[in-house]
């Protein structure tokens, strides 16, 4: 295997990829809302992604669910794999203390839903194995962590006018989700019950692509009556236009990197795409 491959692989399957993505909704949602937020809090959102993720990989590995490219990659290196979790958590335990404490309250709960979601309950099943509760509790985690946080972080008073931010984030992340959807419809239990198991592919991502348009109406909505900046308008423009052929082209025999770089890297793209308009 070349170094290059070597390094995408481990970007990717380290799940350092997913975190920065997470971080970079984050800070687009500091930058929309014009807000200053402490550096150690970004630190946290990093570190505490990047925890979830390689937490739930071991557990699941633990259950033997050795098919997908990731648990493969986590399965080979797993002393690798315990030890980012095992950093990652204790960098969190380091940071939490300079959080603001009313962000605790809605960090709890998100924690909870972190912990259990990997784990199987007394009824043999996890969270994630819940009938089309998957996707929609990593899109409500994914919404809370990067708009919410950040405005009680930032001691920014919780209004309605946050209404719109977080339910344009909600859509856009609920869109680019049900690709993965597509993806593990050769990995599921039939009970999960994902949205492309139960109405089909094609109805799947109809779903993406209305939730992909909604995402953007909201958009609209906010240049026109928050003072949105037109930037902020075209880099979401620009991101829903490449998602939209993404979930188009999105199919069970599209390689991994596919979905884990292309896919996941849309949220990434929203950040950057800003930077990269005039």
């Amino acid at each position: 295997m070349s170094i290059l491959k070597k390094t995408i692989s481990f970007l990717l399957y380290s799940n350092l990829f997913v975190s920065l993505c997470v971080l970079a909704l984050a800070i687009r949602t500091a930058l929309i809302l014009d807000i200053n937020v402490g550096e150690y809090f970004f630190c946290f959102i990093l570190f505490s992604t990047l925890f979830t993720y390689h937490f739930q990989r071991i557990i699941r590995i633990s259950y033997k669910e050795y098919s997908s490219n990731n648990l493969n990659w986590n399965k080979l290196n797993f002393n690798l794999s315990l030890i980012i979790c095992l950093i990652s958590i204790v960098i969190c335990f380091a940071l939490i203390f300079s959080l603001k404490p009313i962000s605790l309250y809605f960090l709890i709960p998100l924690f909870l839903i972190s912990f259990l979601y990997p784990l199987k309950s007394f009824s043999k099943i996890s969270l994630r194995e819940v009938p089309f509760l998957k996707i929609f509790l990593i899109t409500i985690v994914w919404t809370i962590t990067t708009t919410i946080l950040v405005v009680t972080e930032s001691n920014t008073t919780l209004s309605f006018n946050l209404i719109p931010l977080l339910l344009d984030r909600f859509l856009f992340v609920l869109a680019i989700t049900i690709p993965f959807d597509v993806r593990d419809l050769k990995y599921d239990k039939n009970e999960i019950k994902t949205i492309p198991m139960v109405f089909g592919v094609e109805v799947a991502k109809k779903i993406a692509f209305f939730c992909l348009f909604l995402s953007f109406a909201l958009v609209v909505y906010q240049f026109y009556f928050l003072e949105l900046s037109s930037r902020f308008l075209l880099s979401h423009a620009l991101t829903c236009t490449i998602a939209f052929f993404l979930v188009k082209y999105s199919k069970t025999t599209n390689k991994d990197f596919y979905f884990s770089f292309f896919v996941e890297g849309l949220s990434l793209l929203l950040l950057l795409s800003y930077f990269l308009i005039p």
